[in-house]
């Protein structure tokens, strides 16, 4: 495992242990076994170390929803959503941790927000992407229902 890997695993333990405010820039280098120095070599701030937590160690949503989006019309919807939801309960639940602590720190969700900004990133994404799916799903359906009517008879 590399150095940044380590401290990405060393951050997580951290927050999963101390919470944001006491998953310090020490203690996750005291955990990575390295200096502090080195973890700006790899990250530019904090916050980008969280980003990395979130982004590299989370159950990530985005094959999750590129398998709602290739199965349009095709199997159970239903079965679908809920697989989709059980995926996105577990990688919630995991975030719960840097996300609650960012939320209670201005400062950090303000250097937050503007890291997801640059980096086309943010928790609004899945949604439009799920509302994406769910009207791909109602138009095939309609398409498909009108297909199979019966042409209106003449007068």
């Amino acid at each position: 495992m590399g150095t940044r890997d380590r401290i990405i695993d060393a951050a997580e333990q951290a927050i999963h242990e101390f919470g944001i405010a006491g998953a310090t820039t020490k203690r996750i280098a005291q955990r990575a076994s390295c200096s502090e120095a080195l973890l700006y070599k790899h990250f530019a701030n904090k916050e980008e170390l969280f980003l990395a937590v979130l982004l590299e160690r989370m159950p990530a949503l985005g094959p999750a929803l590129a398998k709602l989006r290739l199965g349009v019309g095709q199997g159970d919807l239903r079965a679908n959503l809920v697989e989709f939801a059980g995926m996105a309960l577990e990688f919630y639940s995991r975030a719960m941790a840097v996300a609650g602590g960012v939320l209670g720190d201005p400062p950090l969700m303000a250097g937050f927000r503007s890291m997801l900004a640059k980096n086309d990133l943010g928790p609004h994404l899945p949604v439009q992407a799920l509302a994406e799916i769910l009207r791909a799903e109602r138009r095939r359906a309609g398409s498909s229902r009108a297909s199979t009517r019966a042409p209106p008879r003449p007068c």
